[in-house]
């Protein structure tokens, strides 16, 4: 696991060498695929005494869904927020959307894990219509830029 991806999923960074993908290594022979995640556990054999002998075994292991803890209501309530304000799309942005999101969810936007699901959340309501992207003029730069705003009712 890149340190990247331990960011995005929460893992600390000495813990990601424990969690690998498997994918099909004879590409031309099958369609593309996103590749199956392990982690390595240490199983005890129970061959002496304080359990004995330990081993790494590989088990499936699922990366986090952002969207588990994720309700309806939260989705209103970012269209709200969304609604009574100037949001940007770039995270770079003082005015990031996400920290609207972010804000609703109640998540830290200085814990790397955090900022990755307040990122993956603001990129699927965009992609679903929940919330839009509206290019218009900038009143700070004066140039036109891309904003956030409220979408389709749900």
């Amino acid at each position: 696991m890149t340190e990247l991806e331990a960011d995005r999923y929460g893992i600390d960074r000495d813990r990601r060498r424990q969690f690998f993908r498997a994918d099909n290594a004879k590409a031309n022979r099958a369609p593309a695929g996103a590749g199956e995640w392990f982690e390595l556990v240490s199983v005890h054999l129970g061959n002496g005494a304080d359990g004995g002998d330990s081993v790494g075994v590989a088990t499936p292991w699922s990366p986090p869904d952002p969207f588990d803890d994720v309700t309806t209501e939260h989705l209103r309530s970012v269209q709200a927020f969304i609604a009574n304000g100037e949001w940007r799309d770039n995270p770079q942005s003082g005015d990031w959307a996400g920290k609207a999101v972010a804000e609703v969810l109640g998540l830290d936007l200085d814990d790397k894990a955090d900022k990755a699901k307040t990122g993956s959340i603001l990129k699927t309501w965009i992609r679903n219509g929940a919330l839009r992207i509206e290019r218009r003029r900038c009143p700070k730069r004066r140039e036109d830029k891309n904003f956030v705003v409220s979408g389709d009712d749900v």
